[in-house]
């Protein structure tokens, strides 16, 4: 992964998250020529539910993505970003928005012409809180071009994750047993903060959250199915999926309401 460059003048978008921005732009203003918006107002005529934050300047680098990623997703999206390691796992599965920018950088895939949305999936070790490392798929998105290669500037833009992204769900994981359960949640609208596991009319026990993105739990004595899982969002909103087998598989559940109105 491309080492990042840092720029200074460090801009919040949101839930802690900072990007540095040498560049400055106007929270909330729209880089397609459009009516401005409040920082922190979503905007649903856009095409995309824009979040708190506004946009900040930053740059992409492009590496080859393998599939599952620090955030070990399992959904074969491609579209997908590596962010500086102080962002994951609390951001795994956010969504950001990248726009060109000014032009400015150098590569052979030419600069960027489409903005593209992606989803947090990885951790890029050396880069900088202004830098996202795109998988090549993502690059080509946005740059058009034939071959994924260089380093561009950019507007970064924190969003809701699309709606046709699919279902959201419960992964249970292979290391998963009655004495000890692993699970990952995937393709929620913004990033899991919790999940907490029941069983039977016991009281939910809260999950605890691995440096690989995946919430374990280890009961005191066997766990019994059906298992009920309490996801929250990081708006505090939450949402229930029951699983029926401490086995591999995905279980489905209803997705989080929108913040756009």
């Amino acid at each position: 992964m491309d080492a990042g460059q840092t720029m200074d003048a460090g801009q919040t978008m949101d839930a802690g998250v900072t990007m540095d921005a040498g560049v400055t732009a106007d929270a909330g203003a729209r880089s397609d020529g459009g009516a401005v918006t409040d920082a922190g107002t979503p905007d649903a005529g856009r095409g995309f539910c824009s979040l708190d934050g506004g946009l900040s300047a930053g740059q992409v680098t492009t590496y080859i993505y393998g599939g599952n990623g620090a955030c070990t997703f399992s959904s074969g999206n491609r579209l997908v970003a590596a962010v500086a390691p102080s962002l994951a796992p609390s951001q795994c599965g956010a969504c950001l928005r990248i726009s060109p920018a000014d032009g400015g950088g150098s590569g052979a895939s030419g600069p960027p012409q489409t903005p593209v949305i992606v989803t947090i999936a990885d951790i890029c070790p050396t880069c900088a809180q202004n830098q996202v490392d795109l998988s090549t798929e993502a690059l080509l998105a946005l740059t058009g071009g034939s071959f994924a290669d260089g380093r561009w500037n950019v507007l970064l833009e924190r969003v809701e994750c699309p709606g046709d992204a699919g279902s959201p769900f419960v992964a249970v994981q292979s290391s998963s047993n009655p004495f000890f359960l692993s699970v990952v949640v995937e393709q929620t609208r913004r990033p899991v903060q919790s999940v907490s596991v029941r069983t039977g009319a016991q009281a939910p026990q809260p999950m605890i959250r691995q440096s690989f993105n995946a919430f374990t739990f280890s009961p005191t004595s066997a766990l019994t199915p059906p298992l009920t899982f309490t996801i929250t969002d990081d708006r505090g909103l939450t949402q229930t999926a029951t699983v029926t087998a401490i086995a591999p598989g995905n279980t489905p559940f209803t997705q989080f309401p929108t913040s756009c109105p």
